[in-house]
């Protein structure tokens, strides 16, 4: 990790250009700057970890009570439906899935964390809202059926957790996003603090305003990946659980006091890019 300033995300915040705001706390990440000619060799120096935006120091997900990592394999995909993501962790004994769907707050929409047995290979999980989720670990991949709260049926197939993939866990605190997966993945989030006006997403509700938001997920084996979000509300939130596939493509969900819950969706991006996101970006 580089040792940055602080990005001069303040500075920028004035000029009321979202997408300036972002990227300018986003570039400086880009351009490491070397230690100082008197630091000492990197294994002896205090670790001074400022995030990966280089905002206030960071508080790993696992160090959380309320966003505490359930530790085992990750499995990440999307059901017959294919703008559902499931993500699936296999414990000792037992599992953990989450499946989401936005926007959650319109009919059709899903945010469901599912608990239960591990036991063999088969999984058996339930969650608070009624759904349930069934399946079957085999030839490296888990499949199976998830049962909804409304009763709705889909099958669906979850493959190992690779790159950015993962279910990331977390909390957003003064618009910035840290979570952490059970892969050992890191994702932090820079939302913007001013919605942006005339930017719609296909399938949300457009009464309600949109934040973009740009951040860096670091894979567990190295490297970073810049992917971008659009929010439907600008709150900060206790909890928040985000599937990101393989490819980069995610969705999640996190629940607050003001609107009851928001919802996000976003990609990868190119950090050189004009557009930060997509206005039809859709799934």
């Amino acid at each position: 990790m580089c040792h940055c300033p602080p990005p001069p995300c303040k500075e920028t915040v004035h000029d009321h250009d979202p997408i300036r705001a972002i990227r300018a706390c986003l570039r400086p990440r880009f351009r490491p700057l070397p230690p100082p000619p008197d630091a000492p060799p990197r294994r002896h120096r205090a670790r001074r970890d400022r995030g990966l935006l280089g905002a206030a120091p960071t508080v790993r997900a696992q160090e959380a009570p309320s966003t505490a990592i359930f530790q085992g394999e990750t499995y990440v995909g999307t059901a017959s439906d294919p703008t559902l993501f499931v993500a699936i962790v296999l414990g000792d004994g037992e599992a953990r899935g989450y499946l989401c769907k936005t926007p959650i707050h319109l009919p059709g929409g899903i945010n469901a964390w599912l608990t239960g047995p591990f036991t063999g290979d088969t999984l058996d999980l339930t969650s608070e809202s009624g759904a349930t989720l069934t399946g079957q670990f085999a030839h490296g991949a888990v499949s199976g059926a998830a049962t909804l709260a409304d009763g709705t049926t889909v099958a669906y197939l979850a493959t190992r957790a690779l790159g950015p993939g993962g279910l990331y866990i977390g909390s957003r605190t003064d618009r910035l996003l840290r979570a952490s997966s059970a892969e050992g993945g890191y994702l932090e989030e820079l939302v913007s603090p001013v919605p942006s006006e005339g930017l719609a997403l296909a399938g949300y509700d457009p009464g309600r305003a949109v934040y973009l938001a740009a951040g860096l997920i670091v894979p567990p084996g190295g490297g970073a990946v810049v992917i971008q979000s659009a929010y439907d509300a600008g709150e900060d939130s206790e909890r928040v659980r985000v599937i990101v596939t393989n490819f980069g493509r995610h969705q999640g969900a996190g629940t607050t006091r003001a609107s009851g819950g928001f919802s996000s969706r976003g990609s990868v991006m190119n950090p050189d890019s004009d557009l930060i996101m997509d206005p039809n970006l859709d799934f």
